[in-house]
């Protein structure tokens, strides 16, 4: 038996497979895009939220208070606490205004940028109480705003409530 015929007698099985086993159909690629479309706004956001998980649950260990030997930091670390707090509820709330009101076929950098503005939260949790701080979280700003112009140039007009903000997805689209 020649390598064609091996080949063309695997392809002919794989289709009997197929045709004789209802759970396997043969994919679509215009299903399967749809499908990561219509799934990606919930892994997105289940992603997000183990992220986001993640950076709270380090603010807690790194929360000015001692309650057990009744040691307060000094108002600086506990005003870095509550802006890293706030960032960290604002980063989340417009990753999860996105997911709600748009569906978009996700490409690498939706992912990476995640997880780059996720380690830079980590970052920025873990140096509360020293100068790199204010660097990651002016690097948290920037980051966030290359999110923004992402979202902004990916998603179309009707995405938008705010007509500045239409004005600006529509001129940076150009």
């Amino acid at each position: 038996m020649s390598k064609s015929d091996k080949k063309r007698t695997i392809r002919q099985r794989i289709k009997e497979f197929i045709k004789y086993n209802p759970v396997v159909e043969e994919t679509d690629i215009g299903m399967i895009k749809t499908s990561i479309t219509n799934s990606f706004s919930g892994m997105f956001l289940t992603m997000l939220s183990i992220v986001q998980g993640v950076a709270l649950s380090l603010l807690i260990f790194n929360f000015p208070v001692n309650i057990a030997g009744w040691q307060v930091f000094p108002l600086e670390k506990l005003l870095m606490c509550l802006i890293t707090l706030l960032t960290i509820i604002i980063l989340w709330h417009s990753y999860f205004w996105l997911a709600v009101v748009a569906r978009w076929t996700p490409l690498m950098w939706d992912s990476l940028l995640l997880f780059l503005i996720g380690a830079i939260e980590l970052i920025a949790v873990r140096s509360i109480g020293n100068h790199l701080w204010y660097y990651a979280l002016a690097i948290l700003g920037i980051f966030g705003g290359l999110q923004y112009f992402y979202n902004a140039v990916r998603l179309p007009d009707k995405s938008w409530k705010d007509t500045t903000e239409k004005a600006i997805g529509s001129w940076l689209r150009k």
